[in-house]
């Protein structure tokens, strides 16, 4: 397998001095980007929207697989996204959706059942840190909402702003929101404040990210766009404001051709799937843009997955 080269102030003395002491102890922060704990394991389901097939199971910081179950979900969900509260189930041909929990052993729990029209269709489905994004690309709408602890979809705001039509890749970063247009390599970063009010903080021209990447995905240390036809890639990272510093890039050849789903892992690793196969590997991206290989070969899979996604 070809992989990537090891690529309020207060009144009162007292007071003051608790201030000052406070502020010794901080460092001020120089991005938005909230660091945590890498996990120790990673919760991926694959899922087949054709025959409603689906396994769960784990992967730990080694990028070895053990399978928890065999699950029949319905078929035709387009989207399986994770939320604080939950994975969401969305089929964008209908708008109608589905909200349950996985459990640490890979049970699933239906909560709530959405029918059909209960969603806009033809919507792309991102997590933000103020809410769940639908953005629709033939003509730019979107609505930004959340899900409680039960499922219940609440509203936060249905005109957060003009986003423009046409964003082929929505990807939530550390630092805001990247959209990437594949057909021109223009994009746009914005972020979505309290009352889901959407700021654009950066523009990118045509031409200035390569064309036609098919995957675009936020990772431990950066966002990976890869092209399924020719395996090039590219590794960078999105600062406060939209700043983008591109820290590796690699050509036709550097991955395998055909992975269909990557995800990043809360393990720090990425996860890479092909449908057509079977195949996959884990792999991840340190901080300077260099590739390193975690394990070849994760665990056995069946081929027709459509989607894969973090569960916890």
């Amino acid at each position: 397998m070809k992989h990537f080269k090891r690529f309020i102030f207060f009144s009162g003395f007292i007071a003051l001095v608790l201030f000052l002491g406070a502020c010794s102890t901080s460092p001020a922060p120089i991005t938005r980007e909230t660091l945590e704990a890498e996990a120790s394991t990673a919760y991926p389901l694959l899922y087949n929207r054709t025959t409603g097939a689906a396994v769960i199971g784990t992967i730990n910081t080694a990028g070895s697989y053990t399978n928890l179950a065999n699950l029949t979900l319905p078929r035709n969900w387009t989207q399986v996204v994770r939320t604080p509260y939950g994975i969401f189930f969305y089929n964008a041909g209908n708008g109608s959706a589905r909200f349950g929990k996985f459990s640490s052993t890979g049970t699933y729990s239906q909560l709530v059942t959405y029918p059909a029209g209960s969603f806009w269709t033809g919507s792309h489905i991102v997590n933000t840190p103020n809410g769940v994004l639908f953005y629709r690309s033939s003509d730019g709408a979107a609505w930004l909402g959340g899900f409680d602890i039960s499922g219940n979809f609440y509203t936060v705001n249905s005109n957060p702003g003009v986003i423009g039509a046409g964003w082929s890749q929505v990807v939530n970063t550390p630092n805001g929101v990247f959209f990437y247009k594949a057909s021109d390599g223009s994009g746009g970063f914005g972020e979505f404040d309290i009352d889901g009010v959407y700021e654009q903080t950066a523009t990118y021209p045509a031409g200035t990210f390569s064309r036609s990447f098919s995957r675009v995905v936020n990772t431990a240390n950066g966002v990976l766009f890869y092209r399924t036809s020719n395996g090039s890639v590219a590794f960078g990272r999105f600062e406060v404001n939209g700043v983008y510093t591109q820290l590796s890039s690699g050509g036709p050849g550097f991955f395998f051709t055909g992975w269909s789903q990557i995800i990043g892992l809360p393990t720090g690793g990425i996860f890479f799937y092909n449908a057509s196969t079977g195949a996959s590997f884990v792999g991840g991206f340190d901080s300077s843009g260099t590739y390193f290989n975690i394990n070849p070969n994760p665990g056995s899979f069946a081929t027709g997955y459509s989607r894969v996604a973090s569960t916890r």
